[in-house]
């Protein structure tokens, strides 16, 4: 049986290259798993925030496709 490994919301978001409020917000809308029974200290799983990375990076990749722009010099 795996087990999941958990990190805090700190650890989640230097994974991720994104700030605490970040990982803050995706574990409030139920973009992260988070681990039940802890008050104290907020813990997601790793498997979750991997999910969210990797979601991440494919919406950016079908962003808009950078656009080519002619350039003409008429003043020679």
């Amino acid at each position: 049986m795996l087990t999941a490994r958990w990190m805090t919301l700190n650890e989640a978001a230097k994974r991720a290259g994104r700030s605490y409020s970040w990982a803050h917000d995706r574990m409030a809308d139920g973009r992260l798993e988070r681990r039940s029974g802890t008050e104290r200290q907020i813990l997601v799983s790793a498997a979750s925030v991997a999910a969210q990375i990797a979601r991440s990076q494919a919406r950016a990749k079908a962003a808009t496709p950078p656009r080519l722009r002619l350039v003409i010099d008429n003043t020679k």
